[in-house]
């Protein structure tokens, strides 16, 4: 562990050099020089691939270490916590037991934060026309660490579709074909940061864009300020109304929606307060172009790509805001991204 620790440091050096270097390029490597980085030791990811190969009568399973690719099972449970790991050793051997009726291309492990427990989606072919219903509910008997199993191209879900994330002192339901962040340790710390922005703002509302489940807006708003979320996963927004109803959020409304159509609306105004938490792709020029007529006096923006948002800080700029502050998370150890989150302030 101290190699990997040593290799680790290392990397996250480089990184921040990375990042400084990237943000000069915009005049705005005085917002930020380091990057709160993540711990290691115990895992830290609440999710994990792994690939299943049929070699005859052997089966070799895969999974994928940040730090070395595509290794074998084991080689990559480290990214896991201690419980779950156990966990996966049981799908496998579950797998290889059931080798000639149970086929799988791969499967999928997502942790609640928070809690022991854990959802399975299995990637079995289309054309295997055995259903399997009876060895995904065999697996959810025999694991209670599993409370949901899912075969997507078989429309099988079985137990619990959703998990429930413990962040702060709140409850989250997120459906298993919804995002939710990965880091196991630095995801509250990331929360927190949002809602101690948000508070310092005071905002009289707030617009949610590409929402997800509601973690970020649901976490830093007030029950009795309105909070309108858009986001195009159906499965998310579900999660995100089921989340804004258990809070007792009345004002709340989460709608299914593409944030580029949503956009073009007369709704925000320049009290508006807008939580942005873009795919890895980033907003088009289109997105921001039309928040920046709407001229709302702050932006946040929780980015998981420097290298798409970075230019989008150009294009912010031209539109007429300034960035006043920006912080760094080591969300994702051993890549190249980078999750921060950054204020936009209207020039006056």
């Amino acid at each position: 562990m101290q190699l990997l620790e040593d290799f680790y440091k290392r990397n996250l050096e480089m990184k921040t050099q990375w990042m400084v270097d990237l943000l000069d390029r915009v005049g705005l490597s005085h917002l930020c020089n380091n990057i709160i980085p993540s711990p290691l030791s115990g895992g830290f990811r609440n999710r994990a691939k792994f690939r299943v190969f049929y070699d005859g009568y052997r089966i070799r399973v895969e999974g994928t270490s940040p730090s070395g690719g595509s290794v074998d099972f084991e080689k990559s449970l480290w990214i896991l916590p201690h419980w779950s790991r156990q966990v996966v050793r049981q799908i496998v051997a579950f797998i290889r037991k059931n080798r000639r009726d149970f086929v799988a291309d791969g499967f999928e492990i997502q942790l609640a934060h928070g809690k022991k427990n854990a959802h399975i989606t299995f990637s079995v072919a289309r054309s295997i026309t055995e259903f399997y219903d009876g060895f995904a509910g065999d697996l959810l008997r025999k694991t209670p660490e599993i409370t949901g199993v899912a075969i997507p191209s078989q429309k099988l879900e079985v137990g619990d579709t959703f998990l429930v994330h413990s962040i702060g002192d709140k409850d989250f339901h997120a459906h298993y074909a919804s995002f939710f962040q990965s880091n196991l340790h630095l995801t509250p710390e990331l929360v927190a940061h949002v809602c101690r922005t948000s508070a310092e703002l005071a905002a009289p509302g707030i617009f949610d864009l590409f929402c997800g489940v509601g973690l970020m807006s649901l976490s830093a708003g007030d029950k009795n300020i309105p909070i309108l979320g858009i986001d195009i996963n159906r499965k998310a927004i579900d999660s995100a109304k089921i989340n804004a109803g258990c809070m007792g959020f009345r004002s709340a409304n989460f709608n299914v929606s593409s944030v580029e159509q949503f956009v073009q609306s007369p709704e925000i105004g320049n009290d508006s307060l807008l939580i942005i938490n873009p795919p890895r792709s980033g907003c088009s020029s289109n997105v921001i172009n039309n928040i920046a007529s709407r001229s709302p006096n702050h932006v946040i923006i929780v980015s998981c790509s420097l290298k798409t948002h970075v230019p989008e800080l150009a294009a912010w700029k031209k539109n007429g805001y300034d960035a006043i502050s920006m912080k760094a998370f080591e969300m994702f150890p051993f890549t190249d991204f980078l999750e921060t989150v950054t204020v936009l302030k209207r020039k006056a």
